[in-house]
């Protein structure tokens, strides 16, 4: 699977042209592999040829309809689409169906459905995040921001607080937390935050 690998690194060092062919050649050796449309979609993606990368896509997941990355690549694509949000959104529960803990298209279907306003769904995808990884504090930041967007105040108060604990100096992040603070109607903790 050289010519795959080789692709891979061109791309890595955005030598393009090579990455490219040595893609197409992985294509022809490998006929029946799903990996090399795949990483045909991201390199077209990339460029800003967003028809060519669905193609390639859709290619991938013909030859292998349970490979997640290129699901995922594909809602993605999609979900910058003016007019195809909903079917990004169906190919991220796709994966997630498949696959409970596929964090990027978790995280992907959580930013999609608070870009559509559906701030109960991006809840419930950020809640998830947390659970699988309590850790990732920008997950949490959005799941507060979300809280207190629908006024849950305190909510958004637990999630900041447990963020800047990973993260003491982040300002931005503390600014956050006196606003839910402030929300919460909990002056003296809002100027101190």
């Amino acid at each position: 699977y050289l010519p795959y690998n080789l692709g891979l690194v061109y791309q890595r060092l955005n030598r393009r042209k090579d990455a490219e062919a040595a893609y197409r050649k992985a294509a022809a050796l490998a006929p029946n592999s799903a990996e090399p449309p795949n990483a045909l979609g991201s390199l077209k993606a990339s460029e800003g040829k967003t028809a060519e990368a669905e193609k390639f896509y859709r290619e991938a997941l013909q030859k292998d309809p349970n490979l997640l990355a290129a699901r995922h690549n594909l809602a993605l694509l999609l979900s910058g689409i003016k007019g195809r949000q909903d079917e990004a959104a169906t190919l991220f529960r796709q994966n997630l169906t498949s696959n409970p803990d596929y964090l990027a298209s978790r995280l992907s279907l959580a930013e999609l459905l608070t870009s559509t306003g559906d701030n109960a769904g991006a809840i419930g995808q950020y809640q998830a995040v947390v659970g699988l990884k309590p850790e990732y504090t920008a997950a949490r930041t959005a799941l507060g921001a979300l809280y207190l967007k629908t006024n849950q105040p305190d909510l958004a108060v637990e999630q900041l607080r447990a963020a800047a604990q990973q993260e003491t100096q982040n300002a931005s992040l503390w600014e956050q937390i006196g606003d839910a603070e402030k929300a919460a109607n909990h002056p003296g903790e809002a100027r101190g935050a």
